[in-house]
């Protein structure tokens, strides 16, 4: 919960304020069973926002834990290559001037 509050104090306050309905709840159902029956107001918004953290969480860790995959490690470094090889092809053909006489139109005279 430490880390959800410094990450994302927003969701942190919310999931606190339903721990803290569904704490008065049992309470109340321990002290007065009859008049807890319908008094429980938990708001599912905050159950759902903590799921979709918790995917999103899972998920980076997923990637992170792929790393130390040998073979996942290797595809992803073939991968991160062939973008660095693109991306310097990239920078060589916009200084070629091979290339800025091919792409200019041709003037016919």
């Amino acid at each position: 919960m430490t880390e959800m509050k410094q990450r994302e104090p927003e969701l942190a306050a919310q999931v606190e304020r339903t721990i803290t309905a569904l704490e008065g709840h049992l309470n109340l159902m321990t002290a007065s069973p009859g008049a807890a029956i319908g008094s429980l107001d938990v708001h599912t918004s905050a159950a759902m926002a903590l799921r979709t953290w918790a995917e999103a969480r899972a998920a980076h860790a997923g990637n992170l834990l792929s790393a130390e995959d040998p073979e996942q490690l290797a595809k992803m470094r073939h991968e991160l290559a062939e973008l660095d090889a693109r991306q310097l092809l990239s920078m060589a053909m916009r200084k070629s001037p091979c290339v800025a006489r091919w792409r200019s139109p041709v003037v016919a005279r």
